[in-house]
């Protein structure tokens, strides 16, 4: 329960931000609160079987009390489910019976105890199960990315290796050829000598 629409337009907004989940707000300023019709019997007085909720609440500030009556007002509080099936139908109520069982005026009807309490525990242990695994295998991406960038950067570092290798080869082949020729024509040369020697000779 909120005093006005503003404060829960900004509660609002921080949950948003923090992706903190979901709230239902009451604003005061805005509750309403319509008459509603309690079953009675033929002397007038309140049935047995049943008790309006909210004669067994009492909220710890008056400013509240519009508010509980808008989420109570219609709920009743019935020994049977019979009843309150019945009395649901009729006077438009939610009917509840003291072991859990549930009658709503639309018709529908839940029975048993719902230990909602251990289904909290359930769901909680639930997340907190999920939340490790997510951890380990984010941890285990991050460890996979950083190998990866290493892997990337060695790939890197051989491929400027390997251009360099090519390069230097490029240059030990283009200055080849000379020598090679350079070569042939002192072999010429050497043979040209040899052959005027023997004549002199």
């Amino acid at each position: 329960m909120v005093d006005t629409e503003e404060t829960a337009r900004k509660i609002l907004d921080v949950l948003i931000k923090e992706k903190a989940g979901r709230i239902t707000f009451i604003p005061l300023n805005t509750v309403r609160v319509r008459p509603v019709k309690y079953p009675i019997g033929e002397d007038g007085q309140p049935l047995n079987e049943t008790v309006p909720i909210l004669e067994r609440i009492e909220p710890v500030d008056e400013k509240f009390r519009k508010a509980l009556q808008s989420v109570y007002s219609r709920t009743i509080v019935c020994t049977r489910l019979e009843t309150a099936a019945e009395l649901a139908r009729e006077y438009q109520l939610d009917g509840v019976t003291l072991n859990g069982s549930r009658s709503d005026r639309k018709g529908a009807l839940t029975g048993g105890y719902h230990d909602t309490s251990h289904s909290r525990l359930q769901a909680a242990e639930k997340m907190r199960k999920w939340r490790g695994t997510y951890e380990e295998k984010a941890a285990e991406a991050r460890k996979t990315k950083g190998r990866v960038e290493e892997i990337h950067q060695e790939v890197t570092r051989l491929v400027g290796v390997l251009k360099n290798a090519k390069s230097k080869r490029t240059q030990i082949d283009e200055g080849f050829g000379p020598l090679q020729r350079d070569l042939q024509a002192k072999y010429r040369e050497e043979n040209a000598l040899k052959d005027l020697l023997s004549q002199r000779v």
